[in-house]
Parts: C-alpha cells; sequence; structure tokens
C-alpha cells in the first residue's frame, strides 16, 4: 500500500501503519493501545513523534476529503440515474 500524501522518506511504510492505527486491526482480539503503537513506529521508522503525528493527521484529511468526493460522486449517479429513469417512464397526460 502506497500513499502520497507527504514528502517524508519512508512514507510508505509509515502510511501502512497509519491506516492500521486509524482503523484498528479488526482481527486482534488485544489490539496494542496509540502509544505503544507509535512507540513501535517511531523506533521502525526513524522519524520523530511529530512526524508520525503530522502524517496521520495529513492522512486523515485526505481520507475525509476522498470520502466527501465519493458522497458527492455518489449522490449525483444517483441523481442522474433518477432523472434518467423518470425521462424514459410514460408521463400522466403523455400521449405516445
Amino acid at each position: 500500500m502506497e500513499f502520497k500524501s507527504t514528502s517524508v522518506p519512508g512514507v510508505t511504510m509509515l502510511h501502512y501503519v497509519a491506516c492500521r492505527l486509524m482503523e484498528g486491526d479488526k482481527g486482534e482480539s488485544q489490539p496494542m493501545d496509540l502509544a505503544e503503537e507509535l512507540s513501535l513506529v517511531v523506533t521502525a521508522t526513524g522519524e520523530n513523534t511529530e512526524v508520525i503525528v503530522s502524517t496521520l493527521t495529513t492522512l486523515d484529511r485526505d481520507i475525509q476529503a476522498f470520502q466527501r468526493e465519493a458522497q458527492q460522486q455518489s449522490s449525483q449517479y444517483s441523481d442522474e440515474a433518477l432523472s434518467s429513469a423518470l425521462l424514459g417512464m410514460p408521463q400522466p397526460g403523455w400521449r405516445r
């Protein structure tokens, strides 16, 4: 998994872990707490906590923007499909 939302070196692994942190690992019965996860990420990446928090914030913002865009496109598609369906139906008072 690779994202391009920051220019921090080693961002691929960092974003993978960030996604895991934000979504939670659904298969684990006892997930690590956030502080422990952040500590592991800091150790694994050699980055400081501020960079990781900044990356998480950027990723969260990107995800929210993507979700808004997806919702708008879904709504637009639904409106277009409804309009198309209504145009194809005979209207009251119309004769063919």
